[in-house]
Parts: structure tokens; sequence; C-alpha cells
């Protein structure tokens, strides 16, 4: 047992020890080993609250189970459970906090995604189905033991179409929502214009600030090597149009594949060769910050975005007919298990203003069996309704979203679904933030 006195001195030991330390121009002793025993003591009081990654705490801080009083888990859908321990044994008390209809830890891009994903078998009229759950993380292990807590407010957009489409698809509706004051006035679909148009970034850009969720239909769009370049070069003069009218907003581009994310940043380079003043307001947003946090612009794509907001987003749809005019139903990561999780984060990234920018309307999307296409499809007849101001049939579109847990089709795989879903508590949550 340590007495009052004896914390005394152990406190003054650390400090001398700290003071030393803090003198020294070399052979310094490690952040593991100042953390610990007497010096640790000090330590925590001058860094009482430490921001890390769960793996580099067992790199840094040493194993003691009272450590901190406290640890929060962000983000913890993206967090294997085994990344988590080293966490979870220096503390006495754990937050897990995290969405259960955004990203599990697994990556489409990285290599070998897809093994070990817990799967359950479903007899339905005569032919074997396979279900895949949730990959495994410290969100799912939390919730088999901990109590739940909904975070229903919404905290980002500034326009409630902005929110209503993952809301009533992904929510059910259960997100508390501000209302917007006024409705938009009904109005027709601009037509679609090529993307080497003389003045395309201009209408596109007072397109993008006429209303929270715009449409813009690109016509020559071409689905080639997982690349639409007429994309990403409509998207590159919109950019440059946003930039020289200096709204002061700040942006974000998310594209639904890695090649199509570079074909963005390349068409961004060429229309910075080409206009020295653009160059230049380019690099400036790149490097943007406001109140001293990092606010520039971003292109990314739909497996790296969770986390980001920017005041306006633009999407870049990207699948389109290839040269032979032919529509595949191969939408990459959103046809995999739970890529309606990777549409429900970039739909929701906008805090002012999202622009869809795609080549196809919804109808071309046939495979609406796939819930990740059914999705994408459901939120593209969602962008056309609310770029025209036809908020009752747009919010139809979103509520027609049907996903693997929530809306199956066939009764007797929901109930056989649900059952293996309960067995594993796999449908709670520990601590959910929506969005």
């Amino acid at each position: 047992m340590t007495t009052p006195r004896r914390s005394r001195k152990l406190y003054a030991t650390g400090r001398r020890e700290l003071e030393h330390e803090f003198g020294k121009s070399m052979r310094h002793r490690s952040i593991r080993d100042l953390s610990d025993d007497e010096t640790g003591l000090v330590v925590n009081d001058l860094k009482p609250i430490w921001l890390m990654s769960p793996l580099s705490v067992s790199d840094t801080l040493p194993l003691s189970a009272d450590l901190f009083d406290v640890v929060i888990f962000d983000e913890a859908s993206q967090i294997p459970t085994e990344e988590a321990v080293p966490a979870l044994c220096r503390a006495r008390q754990v937050v897990v906090v995290g969405d259960e209809m955004q990203l599990p830890p697994t990556s489409f891009f990285s290599a070998g995604a897809g093994e070990g994903e817990d799967e359950i078998l479903v007899e339905e009229g005569g032919e074997r189905i396979a279900i895949n759950l949730d990959a495994d993380s410290l969100l799912n292990q939390a919730a088999r033991n901990l109590p739940a807590t909904l975070l229903a407010w919404h905290y980002r957009s500034r326009h409630e179409s902005l929110i209503s489409f993952s809301n009533a698809a992904f929510y059910e509706g259960r997100l508390v929502t501000i209302p917007d004051r006024l409705l938009e006035q009904e109005s027709v679909l601009a037509a679609a214009r090529r993307s080497e148009d003389d003045g395309v970034g201009v209408a596109a850009a007072e397109a993008l600030m006429a209303r929270p969720v715009s449409f813009h239909q690109v016509a020559d769009g071409v689905y080639i090597g997982r690349r639409n370049e007429a994309e990403a070069r409509y998207i590159a003069h919109t950019v440059r149009e946003m930039l020289r009218r200096e709204t002061g907003m700040s942006l974000g581009i998310v594209a639904f594949s890695e090649a199509q994310q570079g074909a963005i940043e390349s068409a961004l380079e060429a229309l910075a060769e080409e206009d020295a003043d653009f160059a230049m307001r380019l690099e400036r947003e790149y490097v943007r910050e406001d109140d001293d946090q990092f606010n520039g612009l971003f292109v990314k794509n739909l497996e790296n975005v969770q986390g980001d907001e920017r005041d306006v987003i633009i999407l870049s749809i990207c699948y389109a007919p290839g040269p032979d005019g032919k529509m595949l139903m191969n939408f990459g990561p959103i046809n995999q298990r739970g890529g309606e999780k990777r549409l429900n984060v970039i739909f929701s990234r906008a805090r002012h203003r999202m622009a869809v920018v795609s080549t196809i309307h919804a109808e071309a999307i046939t495979n609406v069996h796939n819930d990740g296409a059914a999705a994408l499809r459901s939120f593209l007849q969602f962008a056309q309704a609310s770029a025209v101001g036809q908020f009752e049939r747009a919010q139809i579109g979103a509520g027609g979203v049907e996903t693997t847990g929530r809306a199956m089709r066939s009764p007797g795989i929901f109930r056989k679904t649900a059952f293996a879903m309960r067995w594993q508590r796999h449908c709670a949550s520990a601590v959910t933030r929506c969005t």
C-alpha cells in the first residue's frame, strides 16, 4: 500500500529524473520508459490526454492496467479487435464509439481482402444462399457485452436534404435533423453537357451553388479501365470555377475507385498546367487551413474518405457504358459484401453542397438484387429528384433501399438471418454514432 508521504516522495523523484532528462542533449530515454514508474506519475500530469492509433499504444506505452482512467475508441467499426487489445489493457474504463452502417475493418483494395469473412448458409426454395455478416471489429465485439446509447443528433449537414437519403435508407429515420427553413422550387433537370464544352465549369458551379444537392450529367462519359476521363475533366473545370469565385467553401472530391481518383488528380494537374492562375489557387487550396486545422482540397476514394468532411463534396459516380455502348453491372467494391455501407460513407460527407457527377441515370442500373447496386440506383434517383426540387419523389427513392439485415426481400431468408445475427448479438452497437 502506498502512503501519501511515499507518493509525494515518488513524485518528487520522478520530477527530478524528468528535469535531468530534459537537460540532456543525447541518449534520451524512450517514451515507454519515461511513462513508467516514478517519471510516469509526472508525465501523466503533464500530458493527461494522449491521442494515438491502437497499434502505436503497445509500441509506445508501458503495460499497466491503470495507466489511464478511460480509453476512448473512435471509428471503432474500422478497428480489428486484436488491434484494440493493447489499449484495452491499459485503462480502467472503455468507451467504444462507432457506426455499424459505415466501413468495417476490411479493405476492398488491399491484397487478400475477403478472407476470413463470417458467412452463414441459408436454404431457400431449394437453393443454398451464402450471406456474409459484417467483418469482426471492436464495435461488434463491444456490442455483445456493453450497454448501447444512440447518438441521434446529426451535426454535419447544414441542409436536411444532404443527410435525408442516408437517414431514410440506412438509419430508418432515427437521426434528428433540423428541417430547412425554405423548400426549393421545382425546376427542370439540366441537359447533359460534354466535359469539353465552352463554359462547362461556369454552368457546373452555378448548378452546384443553386441547391444543396445537384445532379450533373456528363454526355461524353465512357467507362474504360475503371476510369471515366470525361467525368474527371468535368470535375476539374468545376473546381477551377469554384476557386475562381472565391466562395470560401472548402472542397472535397470522392471517386468510386482508386483508378478514378487518379484520373481526377491527373485532370486537375493537366488543367493547372494550362492555367497559371488556377495552378496558384489549386496549390493554395491543397494546403488550406481554417482555425489552425487542415481544411484543404482532397481527392479520395470511397475506401479512405470515412471521417472526412468538407463544405462542398463532389462525387464522381464513374460507372458508364463502355466503348461498345454496353453498360456492365460490375460496380467494384459496391458489389461486394457491405457495399451499401461504403456508399453511406460517401453520401454523408458534405456540410453545405453535394454535387453528383454522373454519366448515367438511375435506370441504367438493373441488378437491384445486389444491395450495393440497389443503394446506388436509389441514390441516383434521389439526387435527380432533389436537383429539381421534387422532394416527395426523392424521399420515396431514399426509403426504397433494402439492405441485408434490415429489410431482406424473402421472409424465410430474413428469419434465418435474423436468428443467426441475434445469436451473435450482431445487430447491437456499443455507442452508435450515426454519421
